[in-house]
């Protein structure tokens, strides 16, 4: 059933081998078309897919070459972000390699860290599910999406408050708080 609508609806959806793989994405490709009656049939999709918002929030899904796939996400409903996932052969034993417009996800990690959270005493890329001692076969193609889509979501909340305070300081001289 998920072939019969990934060949009909997806370019170049024969491009992905891994049979796992191939389902996730048409899954995902249906709900992005806003088709979630099939939901019904997949109870652990379906809560994933209920406690976050970034489903309608993703824009495309296009298949680069083999086992490399692409997302056009929305986030803070004004930034777009391209998220591209390769999926190594041992897929889902081994998690995909992920980049944030073209920087590697754990390097996009890093550097946020390095500037934002100080603090810590543990580095983010060991906490997110795609560093390899997080990884499980249990996790999916949906899994990581919400992962990446949450912390893009929470690092540009201080660009749209520091953007928020700038204009107000420039037209008004003030800060209304």
């Amino acid at each position: 059933m998920e072939n019969d609508y990934g060949d009909k609806n997806i370019q170049n959806f024969h491009c992905i081998k891994h049979k796992r793989l191939r389902k996730e994405i048409c899954l995902l490709h249906r709900c992005i078309d806003g088709d979630d009656d099939f939901l019904n049939y997949y109870d652990k999709i379906k809560r994933k897919v209920a406690d976050s918002n970034v489903i309608g929030n993703i824009i495309s899904i296009d298949i680069i070459e083999e086992n490399h796939i692409a997302l056009v996400i929305i986030l803070q409903e004004k930034y777009t972000s391209m998220v591209s996932m390769i999926f190594p052969k041992e897929y889902p034993f081994r998690p995909p390699k992920v980049k944030i417009s073209e920087l590697d996800y754990t390097d996009f990690l890093g550097e946020y860290q390095k500037s934002e959270l100080d603090k810590r005493k543990k580095c983010l890329c060991c906490n997110t599910i795609i560093c390899r001692h997080n990884w499980a076969p249990n996790k999916d193609l949906f899994d990581v999406v919400i992962e990446i889509y949450d912390l893009l979501n929470v690092l540009y909340l201080p660009i749209n408050e520091n953007l928020y305070k700038s204009i107000m300081n420039k037209h008004l001289g003030y800060l209304i708080d």
